[in-house]
């Protein structure tokens, strides 16, 4: 004798009971994942505002999914721009490396802000860089 059964009702987890049909599974998952996706942005953004670490970095960076979606080239002279650890000379004076935290090119202490804002040695670079950033949220307003 050959045992059939025919089902009347969905499938459902064995220990739960809750349904177990394919489309229910997808939509929980991807309730789940929206709901993990936010949770730990809201986490890691509530950890990042409140450290007292990485300043510098969060002058550039305040909001954490935003820097997320952006594309960067991440280097080594980048990141030691944004995190405030570059061989500046204000930098190397705390570590009495130079004698004078100084610019050269200046009368203020070399910093990042000052090499990136400030300093006239780098003033065509800094035009570059301008017109490059204003160029990617043109681009990136056509695109939305």
């Amino acid at each position: 004798m050959v045992y059939t059964h025919t089902r009347t009702h969905a499938p459902t987890h064995p220990r739960t009971h809750a349904p177990t049909h394919p489309r229910t599974h997808a939509h929980a998952r991807a309730r789940a994942h929206t709901y993990t996706h936010t949770y730990i942005h809201t986490y890691i953004q509530r950890e990042w505002t409140q450290s007292t670490k990485g300043r510098t970095t969060q002058e550039f960076f305040p909001e954490v999914a935003e820097r997320l979606k952006m594309k960067i080239n991440l280097t080594q002279n980048f990141t030691t721009m944004v995190t405030g650890h570059g061989k500046t000379k204000s930098y190397l004076h705390r570590f009495k490396i130079t004698e004078a935290p100084t610019c050269p090119h200046g009368k203020r202490d070399q910093t990042t802000d000052q090499l990136l804002f400030e300093c006239n040695l780098l003033n065509k670079e800094r035009d570059i860089l301008k017109l490059s950033v204003i160029k990617d949220k043109r681009l990136a307003n056509q695109q939305t």
